[in-house]
């Protein structure tokens, strides 16, 4: 029975996939449907990397002054990202940002930057929701 469940988790629990996506990138956060958070909390607006999948976006942001920076300078319209996809019996249960057009920010699922980041899906259409990853 012990070793059925040793099997069982290291087949189905915790599996690592990694995902290379290209995405749009708002350096200044104006995004296709208006704000990712609102106007009272103080500080530079975070950078956001979205796609659109179908009618609705997947997105993320994250407070990188330096992907900023390099994103205004270099008129950068899109970038890389990739995606490492943590996953138990076949759901997503998270993801960390390795690298956003090679600059690094995680190793495996340790951050190595810390970037004040967050994302998810903003829905258009109700009936379809996006499959992100």
């Amino acid at each position: 029975m012990i070793v059925v469940g040793v099997v069982t988790s290291k087949i189905f629990m915790n599996r690592v996939s990694v995902r290379t996506i290209r995405m749009n990138i708002a350096p200044a956060g104006k995004v296709p449907w208006g704000k990712v958070r609102p106007e009272e909390e103080n500080g530079p607006a975070p950078v956001v990397l979205f796609r659109q999948v179908g009618e609705s976006y997947c997105y993320t942001t994250l407070c990188s002054p330096a992907l900023r920076d390099r994103a205004i300078r270099k008129s950068l319209k899109s970038v890389t990202v990739e995606y490492n996809v943590f996953s138990d019996f076949g759901g997503v249960r998270r993801c960390t940002l390795p690298t956003v057009d090679g600059e690094p920010f995680a190793i495996g699922d340790r951050v190595i930057r810390d970037t004040e980041e967050f994302g998810g899906q903003v829905l258009m259409n109700k009936n379809n929701p996006p499959a992100c990853f």
